[in-house]
């Protein structure tokens, strides 16, 4: 394992991107979304390349061979999908005040979402990792409501209760697993990946089995595993093309 200023870079560039996309014109936010994603994606790689196990920022950031994969698939989706909205979005006249504040509002939140995908899959906590995945909801739910419509509204605070629903019991799951560490490694410790795998075989099984079902259950509700998988079709029907492509290829 070695240090890597790439991890750093690859969770810089989309937040800085997003920012910038509420201070300059919409049309350069596109371009500058696109460069983003095609930069995010080249970092992606950079890291696969650098691999197979890479870290930064003292250990608080670490992406192993299971990481990376997700992590391409995040890197390709934010420059496929950030290419296809330059053409969703592309009016042929001038743009009026209540246009121009849409592709702001989309810009600002398609690349804090896809940043916010990228600190999830790099992360090297568990508690990190439950604070990264809320944040998600929270950025993809305004996506979904971003139209303004009473349909857009509803399926965002569907989305939104039923996604926190299946979090909380996420965060449960990591409560449990830091009990299941406990029994290993004091009372206090910090809840790193590393850390806890480094003594897996030592935790109490029944503890450890317990944290994967409700992790299994809270994150599936996430994702829209069945039975709570009812927020999923108002979501996408709602949601910006570039969104629920979002939604269903990476989330």
């Amino acid at each position: 394992m070695h240090d890597s200023w790439l991890l750093v870079a690859l969770l810089a560039v989309p937040f800085v991107i997003g920012l910038l996309s509420a201070l300059v014109p919409p049309r350069l936010g596109q371009l500058l979304t696109v460069a983003s994603g095609l930069a995010s994606f080249g970092l992606a790689v950079a890291v696969v390349w650098h691999g197979p196990l890479v870290s930064a920022l003292n250990g608080w950031l670490r992406a192993d061979a299971l990481s990376m994969v997700f992590l391409l698939t995040v890197g390709f989706l934010y420059a496929a999908v950030a290419i296809f909205a330059v053409g969703y979005f592309n009016p042929t006249g001038p743009l009026t005040t209540a246009a121009r504040r849409y592709y702001h509002r989309f810009l600002i939140g398609f690349n804090l979402f896809c940043w916010s995908m990228l600190v999830a899959t790099i992360v090297a906590n568990f508690a990190l990792l439950w604070i990264a995945i809320e944040v998600t909801t929270v950025i993809s739910a305004l996506l979904v409501a971003i139209d303004d419509t009473d349909r857009a509204a509803e399926a965002a605070w569907k989305y939104v209760v039923l996604a926190s629903l299946g979090l909380g019991l996420g965060l449960l799951a990591t409560v449990v697993l830091y009990y299941a560490g406990s029994h290993v490694l004091g009372s206090s410790y910090q809840l790193d990946y590393a850390r806890v795998l480094a003594v897996a075989h030592r935790l109490p099984p029944r503890v450890v089995r317990l944290a994967f079902l409700l992790a299994v259950v809270g994150y599936g509700t996430k994702m829209g595993l069945v039975p709570l998988h009812t927020w999923l079709p108002a979501a996408h029907s709602e949601a910006p093309g570039a969104g629920a492509a979002w939604l269903s290829g990476a989330l």
